[in-house]
């Protein structure tokens, strides 16, 4: 059986009060967490260090969420990707018919998050 303290979490968003509050939180529950404003930066982390989770917005200056999980396809470690939005013209399926693992839509509860974070991880 897994715990959270195996699983680093990445979450990308520009606005910085939501990734900050994102990330600490994920932290308070065990994730080694940590969080980026910049996608180019994110990209950097993604390709030196083993992340295993993802949670990415959709719209950010420079670089849309899909831009991220088509570069993350790339990657020898995949990690579980979920994009965040409130406003998007894809569905679930789409998201997870690129690659990813669903699609989180905002406004959302960081409890229901870390849920399903587990769920796919199958952390009890």
């Amino acid at each position: 059986m897994s715990s959270t303290e195996e699983f680093s979490v990445i979450v990308i968003d520009d606005e910085i009060d939501i990734a900050e509050i994102l990330s600490e939180t994920l932290g308070y529950d065990g994730f080694r967490s940590t969080f980026e404003t910049d996608p180019q930066k994110a990209l950097i982390q993604l390709k030196e260090q083993k992340i295993d989770v993802v949670l990415c917005d959709a719209n950010m200056p420079g670089m849309k969420g899909l831009e991220v999980l088509q570069y993350i396809t790339t990657l020898e470690h995949k990690p579980l990707f979920y994009l965040c939005t409130g406003d998007l013209d894809a569905n679930e399926d789409v998201i997870v018919g690129l690659g990813g693992t669903g699609l989180i839509m905002k406004p959302f509860s960081v409890s229901d998050v870390i849920d399903r974070i587990k769920k796919d991880l199958k952390i009890s």
